[in-house]
């Protein structure tokens, strides 16, 4: 069976709950030969956390992907974290099971997506560094290797709609499996991006997507997403 790629949001792991909803997740997909790809800043970061050290990008990170939490509830979070038993045990099930890998050693040379040109730098400077060097990872994984892109919530699209690619949401018979089994109620999201129409066709095969979400227009890129 041909492996499958995962490119994981920073959602999944901003509480401990998130965490274990994040691994009961992983744990269906698993069924299926899968490999775990994090944005750079986040594997560094939780490796950092692993080894009793402070994190560089964590702040940063959970002040973007939480934006109603007051600054310092979000440092709250991220000292928490670094001395939390259960979900420094959930980070050391996730490594030890899942291995996963920084997204630079897949696309760390890359610097632009398609012939309209979605630019690392350019998402950056729009996003700033932190947020848009991990929205691009997301994005490059996404198209390099076919990766899903997995997370809770739809914050990660709010950026994406930012630089200019059209998401479109729509049920899917994939996603309601993986809650069936996974037993998570949180809204999961599981998506792809494409950059034509016969990429979008087979995103929509993949992702359990009705066909009637067919679209002429795809503009500079299209994120199709499981929704629910």
């Amino acid at each position: 069976m041909k492996e499958k790629y995962l490119i994981l949001d920073p959602s999944l792991f901003t509480s401990t709950s998130r965490l274990k909803d994040a691994l009961k997740v992983l744990s269906v997909l698993k069924e299926n030969s899968v490999k775990v790809v994090l944005p750079s800043s986040l594997t560094d970061d939780f490796e950092a956390l692993l080894a009793g050290k402070e994190p560089e990008n964590l702040y940063a990170i959970y002040k973007a992907w939480l934006p109603l939490y007051p600054e310092d509830h979000i440092i709250a979070i991220v000292k928490h974290q670094m001395i939390d038993k259960d979900y420094l045990d959930g980070l050391r099930i996730f490594f030890k099971e899942y291995s996963p890998i920084a997204a630079r050693e897949y696309v760390g040379d890359i610097e632009q997506l398609g012939e309209r040109s979605i630019r690392r730098d350019r998402v950056r400077k729009k996003l700033g560094m932190t947020v848009g060097q991990i929205v691009f990872e997301l994005i490059a994984v996404s198209h390099k290797l076919g990766a899903w892109i997995v997370g809770f919530g739809r914050r990660v699209y709010t950026f994406l709609s930012e630089v200019g690619v059209k998401i479109s949401e729509s049920k899917s018979s994939l996603k309601e499996y993986i809650k069936r089994h996974s037993k998570v109620r949180r809204s999961l999201k599981i998506a792809g991006l494409a950059f034509s129409l016969g990429a979008v066709k087979i995103l929509l095969t993949s992702l359990g997507l009705p066909e009637t979400l067919l679209i002429g227009d795809i503009g500079i890129a299209i994120v199709l997403v499981a929704n629910g």
